[in-house]
């Protein structure tokens, strides 16, 4: 009986110590580890966004290389997503691209299980030196009492960070350099064709927000009428860019669920097929390197596109204040 005694005196100790231990823990838990990759900034980042390629630096691919995984969005967009399901030693869940802005990634995590809950992964890219200093970030918040083990996190999560980190050095390196065209990288995609509608008139160049502040207030009141769903962030199909004559034959509209016709408003639908692709972040009116960066790709591969060229709009200026980060997907189809 003194035995079970002590034994249970000692539990009691214990769940005292932990609950102590908890409330002078902190509920939130930060770490990092960096590394320095001899490669360019934009080619590291291409690799971190994009999931397709995480089979090939993360430290836990090796421990379940039977791991189920299924991907949902376009590659390297934010809102695609990675699922995965695999053994005991690598568990289950998601992780969403929340964020892709030049030099930071960031994903939501989500773990499920008995020891599942949610956390934030970064990766901060800058130039340093000529060469790449890649940071790797965790950062999640455990409720009370369990937020003493965060005493531990570091600990047992730093050597896969590390490991990971290496992997990503040894295969950033190995790849060879993507070739650029007026500084920007440009991607051949396969779309699956949308259905936009829109506002179409032909309007002086200088005057294009204004009139797409306009148009998208006259959209998003036909949408709601006819009940149509949106389908993606606001876009501009271009038919016409007359830098000569200031003039631009233009739609001011946005893709929707289902295809179809929207009382009062143009409907241009686009095929599925290979597009042409740029990532511009800045001011929409600088956006015309982004251009000539596919017209001298195009010329380079003997390719001609059709029109209209699309500009997809993934930022809201009214949330996102800072133009650097202003995402445009500047896009060609190509002619079959």
């Amino acid at each position: 009986m003194k035995a079970l005694r002590y034994i249970g005196m000692l539990l009691l100790t214990l769940i005292a110590l932990f609950l102590i231990l908890g409330i002078f823990t902190s509920k939130k838990a930060h770490f990092e580890r960096s590394i320095i990759i001899n490669a360019q900034p934009a080619a590291v980042q291409e690799i971190v966004s994009k999931f397709s390629l995480t089979k090939n630096w993360s430290p836990w691919f090796e421990l379940d290389p039977n791991m189920k995984i299924v991907y949902e969005g376009q590659d390297g967009a934010v809102g695609s997503k990675y699922i995965w399901n695999g053994n005991k030693q690598v568990g289950s869940g998601s992780q969403t691209l929340t964020k892709n802005e030049p030099g930071y990634i960031e994903n939501a995590l989500h773990f499920e299980g008995s020891m599942g809950g949610e956390a934030i992964a970064g990766m901060k890219i800058i130039e340093e030196n000529g060469k790449t200093k890649a940071t790797w970030s965790f950062d999640s918040e455990t409720p009370f009492p369990w937020n003493v083990m965060n005493l531990i996190m570091e600990k047992f999560l730093s050597p896969d960070y590390e490991k990971g980190l290496a992997k990503l050095k040894a295969y950033a390196e190995s790849v060879p350099a993507i070739k650029k065209y007026k500084g920007y990288e440009v991607k051949e995609i396969n779309s699956q064709g949308h259905s936009y509608v829109g506002v179409r008139r032909t309007i002086a160049i200088k005057d294009i927000p204004s009139y797409f502040d306009e148009s998208m207030g006259i959209v998003g009141n036909a949408l709601k009428k006819a009940g149509k769903e949106m389908e993606g962030m606001p876009t501009g199909l271009y038919f016409d860019f007359n830098e000569k004559t200031g003039m631009t034959d233009m739609l001011a509209g946005i893709s929707i669920k289902g295809g179809g016709n929207v009382p009062g408003l143009t409907t241009i639908d686009i095929p599925a097929g290979k597009d042409l692709s740029v990532d511009y972040f800045g001011a929409y009116e600088k956006t015309g390197n982004a251009h000539y960066a596919i017209e001298d790709y195009m010329k380079e591969k003997g390719i001609k596109n059709s029109f209209p060229v699309i500009e997809i709009y993934m930022n809201d200026p009214m949330i996102v204040k800072d133009t650097s980060k202003w995402l445009t997907q500047v896009i060609y189809p190509i002619s079959k």
